[in-house]
């Protein structure tokens, strides 16, 4: 179906120049590999137009590093919609220690991108409400611990907070050792 001499997809990365050497893997499948310092966690990915997808298709895109065999499914183009900005998931960004990445693109039908879109919305929506979570336990060590800095005034009947310069680092402190003796301490 697809000319292997057009360059169907390009994918830029910001402060690079467009990358459009993907290569045919097999008849539905391209990849690229890049590896740069990224200067951001997003990039695009498009059609160039030369040649239009299947109507009832779509191109899904993923990304893993060079190497690993699981990929994570990051969005999806089609016709009607020939551009994406896709985040690159953060674990998988290190400038300390470039490493190649791997773009892949997938040719599926539009029902599998819309299932692959609403799984990814609810992986997304979990990572969040995990993270909101252990933002939450977190706060609240952070309130128990200041709370035993508490005094009364018999004299007014308040109560006010006095609390050492370096009463952070002791929380932090202590909150690491919690952690070591418990890994799970914050889960619960």
């Amino acid at each position: 179906f697809f000319s292997e001499f057009l360059v169907m997809f390009c994918c830029i990365l910001p402060g690079y120049p467009p990358q459009h050497g993907f290569q045919q893997v097999d008849a539905s499948k391209w990849a690229i590999q890049f590896q740069l310092p990224l200067k951001s966690d997003q990039m695009v990915v498009f059609l160039t137009g030369q040649q239009p997808l299947p109507p009832t298709h779509g191109v899904a895109a993923y990304i893993s590093k060079v190497g690993e065999t699981s990929f994570e499914y990051l969005g999806y183009i089609t016709n009607e919609t020939p551009s994406a900005m896709l985040r690159i998931p953060p674990h998988l960004i290190d400038n300390l220690k470039p490493h190649a990445l791997c773009l892949g693109l997938s040719l599926e039908a539009a029902d599998t991108l819309l299932n692959l879109d609403a799984a990814g919305a609810q992986q997304k929506d979990f990572y969040l409400t995990g993270k909101a979570d252990l933002a939450k336990q977190i706060g609240q060590d952070l309130y128990n611990f200041m709370q035993s800095f508490v005094q009364d005034n018999p004299t007014t009947r308040n109560s006010y907070l006095m609390v050492p310069v370096n009463v952070l680092d002791k929380w932090m402190e202590r909150l690491v050792n919690k952690i070591k003796l418990d890994a799970k301490f914050l889960s619960r």
